[in-house]
């Protein structure tokens, strides 16, 4: 199975979500998902940023590798899922690939049966202290333990 995170700019969300269900796969000894990310108005190329780095190393996690992508037919073609970080950018995904519709989710959505919209968005840090990236790498770590039940189907 391919997953593919996405978020605005590859550089904060989508790179820790990456990594922390890469951590996550590892330390459960699944080893067929794949996983990637990439961001509706992200540039080629960007490191993430420091903030998301630091805290995903207090995590164990090492995002230094990280480079930002935009999203592009090819990965959404590749992605069985695409989990999307905001309603906006669920939207503008389906808008874009309406062939994959199907696969295009918000990470909030997942076994929640009757989420409240203004519950479905992951908090976007950028630009923010350490205290607000670290306050989003656990929401994202929270939901992305949701994924598990869904991983076989």
């Amino acid at each position: 199975m391919n997953l593919l995170f996405v978020c605005a700019g590859n550089t904060c969300r989508s790179p820790m979500a990456e990594g922390i269900l890469k951590r996550m796969l590892r330390e459960k000894g699944i080893g067929n998902v794949m996983v990637r990310s990439a961001g509706v108005n992200a540039a080629n190329g960007s490191p993430v940023s420091d903030m998301a780095d630091q805290v995903a190393k207090k995590h164990g996690i090492d995002l230094s590798d990280h480079r930002s992508q935009p999203v592009t037919e090819e990965l959404v073609g590749w992605a069985d899922w695409v989990i999307a970080m905001t309603p906006r950018h669920r939207d503008l995904l389906k808008e874009q690939y309406p062939e994959k519709e199907h696969a295009i989710i918000l990470l909030k959505e997942l076994g929640r049966p009757d989420p409240r919209p203004e519950d479905l968005e992951i908090l976007d840090p950028f630009g923010s202290d350490y205290w607000e990236y670290e306050r989003s790498f656990l929401e994202l770590e929270a939901e992305i333990e949701r994924i598990f039940p869904y991983l076989d189907g």
